[in-house]
């Protein structure tokens, strides 16, 4: 409480931002191979096996009469699931996709979509489905398998999940390239700390104000 936002740009974003534009002038995200990709992905295998893709429609809360009509004609093989999406779905921005919403491993759905999505077998669609957002009707469209020895190419992984972890160790080289430039700076900088002088009328507690460098949490 309290906190301005011009406080909060000058403490909290600021700080970050300078770290951030910092960080990609030392130590930008370096190139990450395929096979590293495909490593990650093997010794993260329980992660990623069985991750599914879906596409939804989504309708208003109590427009249950409208979803069952739009499933039966789904079902019965009358409309096609992604021109219904485009059709009907209040979600915008998947219905421009067909219903589209990529992988359940890269996006967190309330649970109500996420249980009735993990008993969907590839190219199945749900019954009508209730949440906080309203009717859902799911379909799954994919489902992600990894053998248990694991991947040696990345042939047959969606390259959305590729695009992600390879991102994810870019960030992670980056990070642990900025942090050890950081302790080869702050060890080579001649840093004086003076003592407070003694005797004042006031005491002023500077460990706070001691660690400010680019946003840096203090050490503990």
């Amino acid at each position: 409480s309290g906190l301005t936002e011009e406080t909060y740009r000058e403490t909290i974003v600021e700080p970050g931002l300078l770290r951030q534009k910092l960080q990609e002038k030392v130590a930008p995200g370096a190139d990450v191979s395929d096979e590293a990709v495909a490593q990650a992905i093997s010794e993260n295998a329980e992660r990623y096996d069985g991750a599914r893709r879906s596409s939804h429609i989504l309708f208003a809360p109590g427009d249950e009469a409208k979803a069952q009509e739009v499933l039966d004609k789904i079902t019965s093989g009358e409309l096609d699931f992604a021109d219904a999406a485009k059709e009907y779905s209040t979600d915008a921005v998947s219905a421009e996709r067909g219903g589209d919403v990529g992988y359940d491993v890269l996006t967190t759905f309330v649970d109500e979509y996420a249980d009735s999505l993990s008993a969907l077998n590839e190219g199945e669609v749900s019954g009508l489905v209730t949440s906080q957002y309203g009717i859902h009707i799911i379909m799954c469209t994919d489902i992600v398998s990894i053998p248990e020895e694991g991947v040696s190419s990345l042939d047959g992984i969606p390259s959305e999940i590729v695009d992600h972890v390879r991102m994810t160790l870019s960030a992670t080289d980056s990070d642990t390239a900025f942090l050890a430039w950081f302790d080869e700076y702050r060890a080579a900088a001649d840093i004086v700390v003076n003592d407070m002088p003694e005797d004042l009328p006031y005491d002023i507690d500077m460990s706070p104000y001691q660690q400010q460098d680019l946003g840096l949490p203090a050490e503990g």
